[in-house]
């Protein structure tokens, strides 16, 4: 397999709910330390380079936050 992330055209659905977002991101060798809560419920999608949220909702602690793309 010579692009194990060539999804060009995709569109799917993505749910995170993480108690700390520095845990999160430890999977990709990030050390960051912060203990707030991510939610996120969204809708993405690639095109060539380009991955995209096209629909989300969530909350960063109980920070709710929302965006729509038309």
């Amino acid at each position: 397999m010579t692009a194990p992330l060539d999804f060009d055209g995709i569109e799917a659905k993505v749910q995170i709910d993480s108690p700390k977002i520095g845990d999160l991101f430890k999977f990709a060798g990030a050390d960051l330390e912060w203990d707030a809560s991510l939610y996120l419920a969204a809708s993405f999608g690639k095109e060539g380079v380009d991955w995209n949220l096209i629909d989300s909702d969530g909350a960063i602690s109980k920070n709710r936050f929302g965006a729509r793309c038309v």
